[in-house]
């Protein structure tokens, strides 16, 4: 089955902050960052607590509380925002083919929001 995964580095992490945090904040939410405590893939979680606050430093908060108690709780909504909506008794109901469409619609999704440049700190 499809199930693309995104390979992002620190780089990636500092650009999105840059483009979605006003200068004021991209220190702070940087800090916010840090305080993720899991292992797995932490530039990956970074991304998807990023993408879930859109600049705002209090859902990035909330975004890294969650990530501490269960990191999936936070990738799943990110990078695959309308698998998650339909849930797993959702997605049960789907065709193979529908499902896949599904991931492939979510996937494109992140990968335009990951590739945008518009700054919010400008």
């Amino acid at each position: 089955m499809f199930d693309p995964v995104p390979n992002v580095d620190r780089q990636d992490v500092l650009r999105i902050v840059r483009r979605d945090f006003s200068a004021a904040d991209q220190e702070q939410a940087l800090a916010v960052l840090e305080k993720y405590r899991g292992t797995p893939e932490p530039f990956r979680v970074h991304m998807a607590a990023l993408k879930l606050s859109g600049g705002n430093l209090d859902k990035l908060r909330e975004a890294i509380d969650v990530a501490n108690v269960d990191f999936r709780d936070v990738l799943a909504p990110a990078e695959y925002p309308k698998f998650w909506e339909l849930g797993f008794v959702g997605i049960e109901e789907l065709t193979a083919s529908q499902q896949r469409q599904l991931k492939e619609d979510d996937w494109r999704q992140y990968q335009t929001w990951l590739s945008q440049t518009e700054t919010q700190g400008d």
